[in-house]
């Protein structure tokens, strides 16, 4: 469902582009995720720095969701 909500709300001309950078987004996870188990930064372990960027995106993702419009269709 991540290009949903961009299909609904652009113009035609701009669709696939937010299309594409929501999905290379979502595609980056998985090796910022293997990059933060092997490595300990901050002397924090990488188990705990998961836990903290993953509730970061989810307070921005909250934030931003507040000025968002509904979806027309």
């Amino acid at each position: 469902m991540t290009g949903a909500y961009p299909a609904d709300l652009l113009p035609p001309h701009a669709r696939s582009r937010a299309t594409a950078w929501a999905y290379t987004v979502g595609f980056c996870d998985m090796p910022a995720a293997g990059f933060l188990l092997g490595h300990a930064p901050l002397g924090i372990g990488g188990r705990r720095w998961l836990f903290v960027v993953g509730a970061l995106g989810v307070a921005i993702v909250w934030a931003l969701e507040a000025g968002l419009p509904e979806s027309p269709g």
